[in-house]
C-alpha cells in the first residue's frame, strides 16, 4: 500500500516515511496564543459541519512526496466514512488495495500480495478523527490560516493546524475548504521528517445511508493473515 496513508491514519503505528529521510524537521511552534477571531469562527463551521452528518463517500486522489525522493507517489480510489470513527479505503490504483478501520482495528488487505494484515487503530488519533464525529478541531489544533499565495482561481480557503499534543508524531495538517459550505476538499498532512500526504476528496456525498456492513472486513478464503494485535496483547 501507499507508504503514507498509514502515516495519515496510524502514525502511532507505522513509520512509512521517516525511514526515507534524514533528521527531522522543525515542528510549527506550539504556542498558547488565542488564534484570530475570524479562524476560530470558520473552524468552528467545519467542526460543526462534521458533527451534523451520519455518514460521507467520496473519490480521492493522493500523492506523497519523501523529501530525499525527486518523483511523488500518486494513488486513488474511493473512501467512506461514518460516525463514530469508522473508514473504509478502496484503492484502485496503482494497484487494488482495501484498509477497513472499525472497533479499534485496521485491516490491510493487498489482493495481489494475498495477504491480510491486522493491526490495533486507536481512534482518538487526531489527524482524521474530526470527520468521523470523534475529535475536536479547537480542542486537538492551534490554528492559522495558510497559503495566502494560493492559486488564481482556487476556491478554497487553507487552514494550518498544529497538534497541541508535544508528542505527535507529525507536525501539522493543511485543510482546503469550500468557505460557503465548509467541507474539507484537500488535506495535506506533514510528518516529523518534512514528508508530505496530501489527499484531495472529489464527487463527495453525505449522508447516503453507508451500511454498517461496509466496515466490517471479511477475511477472503486463501489468503494469510497477519494479526499483530495478538501479538500485542488482543487489542480489542
Amino acid at each position: 500500500m501507499p507508504r503514507f496513508l498509514l502515516s495519515f491514519l496510524m502514525v502511532a503505528l507505522a513509520a512509512p516515511a521517516a525511514e526515507a529521510a534524514g533528521a527531522p524537521a522543525a515542528a510549527a511552534p506550539r504556542g498558547n496564543a488565542a488564534p484570530p477571531a475570524d479562524i476560530r469562527i470558520f473552524v468552528d463551521a467545519i467542526q460543526a459541519r462534521y458533527n451534523r452528518i451520519r455518514d460521507f463517500r467520496a473519490r480521492f486522489v493522493q500523492e506523497s512526496r519523501v523529501q530525499a525522493a525527486a518523483v511523488a507517489e500518486k494513488s486513488g480510489g474511493e473512501v467512506f466514512f461514518q460516525r463514530p470513527g469508522k473508514m473504509r479505503w478502496n484503492y484502485k490504483t496503482p494497484q487494488p488495495q482495501e484498509i477497513v478501520i472499525n472497533g479499534g482495528k485496521l485491516w490491510q488487505y493487498v489482493p495481489a500480495d494475498r495477504q491480510v494484515v491486522i493491526q490495533g487503530f486507536d481512534a482518538a488519533r487526531v489527524e482524521y478523527t474530526f470527520l468521523t464525529g470523534v475529535g475536536n478541531l479547537d480542542r486537538d489544533f492551534r490554528m492559522a490560516w495558510a497559503r495566502p499565495d494560493r492559486r488564481p482561481g482556487d476556491p478554497l480557503r487553507y487552514v494550518e493546524l498544529v497538534p497541541r499534543d508535544e508528542q505527535a508524531a507529525f507536525s501539522r495538517v493543511v485543510l482546503g475548504v469550500e468557505p460557503k459550505r465548509h467541507r474539507v476538499l484537500v488535506t495535506e498532512v506533514v510528518d516529523l521528517f518534512g514528508n508530505t500526504t496530501a489527499i484531495r476528496f472529489e464527487g463527495m456525498r453525505d449522508n447516503t445511508g453507508l451500511g454498517t456492513g461496509l466496515f466490517v472486513f471479511r477475511v477472503p478464503k486463501g489468503v494469510d493473515v497477519i494479526d499483530m494485535t495478538a501479538a500485542a496483547g488482543g487489542g480489542r
